[in-house]
């Protein structure tokens, strides 16, 4: 039979709760996607695609992933741009 240390044991047992607390904290956190596409909010793509699918991320991450779209080229540039 091996013993673990008391000193190993503590300092194992202190490296997963900072671990759980890190990943709490980093899974209330939350994120802004910003969406820069070229067609204007009434189009196809962006009416039945791009603005459903911005709702459901924000649905299914409880509100911690926001998608900000940004419809006609609306930061400026020219659309070659945008996969840049």
């Amino acid at each position: 039979m091996t013993f673990i240390p008391r000193r190993t044991a503590l300092m194992a047992l202190g490296a997963m709760a900072a671990a759980s607390m890190a990943g709490q904290a980093l899974a209330q956190q939350q994120v802004t996607l910003r969406l820069h596409q070229m067609l204007p909010p009434q189009a196809t793509i962006p009416a039945r695609a791009l603005v459903p699918w911005a709702q459901k991320v924000e649905a299914e991450s409880g509100g911690r992933i926001k998608v900000q779209l940004f419809n006609a080229m609306a930061l400026g540039g020219a659309p070659p741009q945008l996969f840049d």
